[in-house]
Formats: C-alpha cells, structure tokens, sequence
C-alpha cells in the first residue's frame, strides 16, 4: 500500500511526553494532532496495535487510509457478525449498492436545486436568529438545528424547532448506545451484566407500544428481517470474534429512541408527503429495497447524516472566531469561502476515525494486520500526514489542490457531501455579510466532544459574542 517514507513531525506539536494511543483518551480527543505526530514519527508505528485491545489495528498515514476506503473487498465495512447488516453503511457490495442506489439521487444536486430556495429561507432565519442574540452558543443556537431542520424538511418530516430538538435528542441516545468508533467504551465487556440485560428487556415491556407500532409496519416478515439484522450470528465463537462493544447501560434510551425514528418514517412513507419519501416509496414498490431498509435508510440520515455538517459548521465558526484575520479577509473575498470550507474538513476532520474489519491477512510493507480484525481508518490523522503534504499541519485555504477524505474515499463516500458543503457555505456568507465580527466569551470554558465514542470532533459549549455593524 505504497511505500515507505522517512517519519517527519510537526515542529509545533510536543510528543515526547506521549507513550501509547489511545482511542479513549479525552486528552487525545481535544487535541489530536500532537498524537498524530507521535504515531507518524516511528517507522514501526505505521500499523498500530491499539494496547488496550486484543485485535484493533490503527491505520493513520494518509496513502494507507486512502487505499483502505478504496478497498472494500479487504477492509470490510460489515464490522457486527450479524447474518445482515442494520445500516447501509455498514453494508458492502450489492445489499450496499442497491441501498446507496436509492438514496443518492435525493443529494444529487440536480434535487436539491430544486428545494434550495427554501433551505436558503432557513440558513437565513437561523443566522439572523444567531446573531440577533449578540451572545449565542454556536453548536446549540446554530450548527445543530440547521442541517437537522434541513433533513427534515427534505423528507417531509415537521421541521418546527420543537421537533427538531426532540429528533436531536434521539440521535443522541441512538448514536450514544449503538455507535462505538476506533475503542469500546470504557473498557466495556463483550456481553452485558445480568442488570444490564434486566433493564433492557424490562424497557421493552415498558414501551410495548412502541414495539407494536413496529410490528404493524413492518409485518411478520420484516420484523424477522429486523431480528436478522440485530442478532449477533451464533454459528460464530463471540468470546474470540473481536468486534465493538454498544454501551448496554445506554441501550434502553436508545432502543426506545431508535423505535420512534423508525415508528415515525414508517407513517410518513405511508403518508408519502415528500418527493424525497415518494422516491423511496417507489423503490420498494418496485422491489429494489425492502420497507424495512428504506425506513433504516431514512433513519441513518437522520441519526446520524447531521453530525458532519453540524461539526463542519461549528468548526467553521470557530476559526473564525479565533482567527478575526481570516473572518476580515472572507468579508472583502467571498469568492474564497468554498476554499476555506475545505482547509476546515482538511484540519478539523468531522469524523477522525472509521472502522473496517479484514476479510484476509492484509501485508503492509513489514506488517500484518490478521483476517478478523477491527481496523481503525483516522482521516483526521492522514489529511495532515507531512509525508504526503510538507505544509499538512498549517492551516493555508489558498493551497492547491485542496485534497483530504473527510468525506471517506470509494463505495462508502459521503452521501451528504454536497448538502454539508452548500448549507456552511451558505451559512458563513451570510453571517460574514450581517456583522463585523465575532470573539469568544473568554469567561465561558470551551470544550471538544468527549462523551461520545463514535470519533467527532468539534467544539461544544462555545459561547461567542456577535459584533454587529
């Protein structure tokens, strides 16, 4: 997977007080780049064996991260030994494609030209909102409700502020319990403890109704195409599988917020309100995917489609905060705000991490990442690899070309690419165009997500001031 190159390192970053990688490390969560460099500047940490684990692997150099997501026959993402997978994403080959088929034409570009007037309505509404307060939080009064709100409105759902919250809110149980990215919790164990399990079947009797919501919609046969997706497949040594481990004691909220989701798209593709939800409809009408795979199709977007463009935006904000030099110098060209978006996906990677499991011993140079293993893709560390660009560290949104896989690379590439990029876009021309700049409140504490084990990377609780014209 390419050659090998002499280890450089950032001069800005200290690694010397660093002695392993790990994926639960709040400090590394924060901050990063400093152990990026420490895992780039020894040869022999080019494939990394996470300590703490039996058989995850670590690949951060960014022509191995690159090849990886090119290579789905190797780097499998079916990582859960499930007969089949839950979600589209973590599918290969036709069950992936026939999926993927369905849903890329609701982001092409072509389909959202024809809703953007509208979208445009809310990126406005929201900014003005924002800066209004003169004193807002960027996640909470901006990054989070814009995208969700957009989703939902490209699907037909009620996007008041009121639903959006409560459709946040389930995201965040789902992706707590179920999403376990590059580690597996704080050293959970592989099956839950006799309370555990007692509260998560005591939390199904308890919201019953929900389960025969499901039922209905589903019918007999997808509620069996449900439990095909869901039970682990027993045929297989589970004690000696290497695979992440959900959060069981966050399993009952999520388990009941994953129920409404789908208990919610189920009626409305029944109502069939939404070309979006139309097209969906006629895709199982005409067998191309099940019911079952259009209303987790629908429900993965929601869950979990927001998160890049929520992270871009707060991101994105952000810098400007911190750097008013930059914010000055978008104001006079804001021909040069598409660039800067990329410098941001470049440097603040949304999503620093994604898993794939080898279907084979794959051979690296002098390593051997064995058949079976979990293997951990950082894109956050490969899109500021110095051995692939000298200047990988710095920030620079004049660099040419602007290259990073913030967005993943092959089969699996960001469906929502596009509609992340055109909502901050949109987003930043009109804050730029409405005040004169922006600063932090310097007496509220920052911080990164680090209650949250799926690999984001963003800033949270980030009060800023709004300085009007």
């Amino acid at each position: 997977m390419g050659g090998q190159t002499s280890p450089k390192v950032c001069p800005m970053h200290r690694v010397d007080d660093i002695s392993e990688v790990d994926m639960l490390d709040a400090q590394m969560r924060a901050r990063p780049w400093p152990f990026y460099d420490w895992l780039r500047a020894d040869p022999k940490r080019r494939v990394y064996k996470l300590p703490q684990e039996d058989n995850f692997y670590v690949l951060h150099r960014y022509e191995d991260v690159r090849l990886a997501f090119l290579d789905a026959k190797q780097f499998s993402s079916k990582i859960i030994p499930t007969k089949d997978s839950l979600f589209f994403a973590l599918m290969d080959g036709d069950a992936h494609r026939s999926v993927r088929q369905v849903l890329q034409p609701i982001f092409l570009s072509t389909r959202l030209d024809t809703l953007w007037d509208t979208h445009r309505v809310v990126i406005e509404k929201a900014v003005d909102k924002f800066c209004e307060q003169l004193d807002a939080d960027i996640l909470d009064d901006l990054a989070i409700p814009l995208p969700l709100t957009i989703l939902c409105q490209i699907f037909g759902l009620p996007n008041n502020q009121e639903d959006v919250m409560r459709l946040y809110e389930q995201s965040l149980a789902i992706n707590k319990a179920f999403f376990v990215v590059g580690g597996t919790g704080p050293r959970r164990p592989l099956n839950p403890t006799f309370d555990e399990k007692f509260r998560i079947v005591l939390s199904q009797l308890c919201n019953s109704i929900q389960v025969l919501k499901l039922l209905k919609h589903l019918g007999r046969s997808g509620i069996q195409q449900l439990w095909r997706k869901i039970r682990v497949d027993g045929r297989k040594n589970i004690t000696k599988f290497t695979m992440p481990r959900p959060n069981y004691a966050e399993m009952p909220a999520g388990i009941l917020a994953f129920e409404q989701l789908c208990n919610q798209i189920a009626e409305h593709l029944e109502a069939n309100q939404s070309p979006a939800i139309q097209h969906i409809n006629d895709a199982i009408l005409l067998r191309k995917i099940s019911k079952l795979d259009g209303i987790l199709a629908v429900a993965f977007v929601l869950f979990a489609g927001h998160e890049t463009t929520v992270s871009l935006i707060s991101n994105a904000v952000s810098h400007l905060t911190i750097h008013p030099e930059i914010f000055e110098r978008l104001k006079r060209r804001p021909d040069l705000i598409s660039n800067f978006i990329e410098e941001i996906l470049r440097i603040y990677t949304p999503v620093t991490r994604f898993l794939r499991r080898t279907t084979t011993d794959v051979r690296i140079e002098d390593f051997t990442i064995p058949k079976g293993a979990v293997v951990i893709l950082m894109p956050g560390a490969a899109n500021v690899d110095r051995a692939f660009d000298e200047q990988g560290c710095t920030f620079n949104f004049d660099r040419k070309p602007m290259r990073h896989l913030s967005f993943g690379q092959g089969q699996h590439y960001c469906l929502g690419s596009n509609l992340a990029r055109r909502i901050t876009e949109e987003t930043l021309r009109h804050i730029i165009s409405k005040i004169e700049y922006i600063s932090f409140q310097h007496n509220e504490p920052h911080r990164f997500v680090t209650d949250r084990d799926n690999g984001l990377y963003r800033m949270e609780h980030c009060r800023v001031k709004l300085h009007k014209k």
